[in-house]
């Protein structure tokens, strides 16, 4: 039988960071604690799973480290107001945006539709132990201020079980996902 899960995404502890690099600075973003959302996890069969992840980017900070040349090396990573508002501006969530832009901008969102490559196999139940890990490739919508692109993301998931009890999911990507500022205006 089909052995479905819906798992909470608990926002403590999670953890969204970013790298921006260009040839005199590097902008750093780190969005601590700021995961919500669903996953339904199909144990049996986990390429049969879905989610909705979603990121509060009213949680984002912005780091900068500027140098003077190519070549040279960053300086110290700075947090810059002046960058966050402007940061906030474009992305229309600030204080200056209408209520109803800020909260429509708030989130970004991440829609799994498909699981694929899973290893080492799709049936977490037939694996043993309080802890079973497996990685997998998910695809789906990524929405950015209000721009939707396909994405593929690698993944690795760690179940804990009591028994044959699954306890909890545990999910982290596994390399970065690589976003456009064009496609998402």
């Amino acid at each position: 039988p089909a052995m479905s899960q819906s798992f909470g995404v608990e926002a403590a502890g999670s953890k969204v960071t970013f790298l921006m690099n260009a040839p005199l600075e590097k902008i750093h973003g780190e969005a601590p604690d700021s995961v919500a959302g669903d996953l339904h996890i199909d144990l049996t069969d986990v390429t049969k799973s879905t989610g909705l992840v979603k990121v509060d980017l009213d949680k984002l900070t912005l780091y900068q480290q500027k140098r003077a040349k190519e070549g040279e090396e960053y300086g110290e990573r700075k947090k810059d107001d002046t960058q966050n508002e402007h940061a906030r501006a474009w992305l229309e969530i600030g204080s200056d945006a209408p209520a109803e832009t800020r909260e429509k901008h708030r989130w970004v969102e991440f829609k799994i539709e498909k699981v694929l490559s899973v290893q080492p196999q799709t049936d977490v139940t037939k694996m043993t132990g309080p802890e079973r890990k497996i990685t997998a490739v998910v695809m789906g919508d990524f929405r950015l201020h209000g721009r939707v692109s396909k994405k593929r993301m690698p993944i690795e998931v760690t179940f804990k079980f009591d028994g044959d009890k699954p306890v909890s999911a545990a999910v982290k990507s596994t390399s970065p996902l690589s976003i456009g500022l064009e496609e998402h205006d």
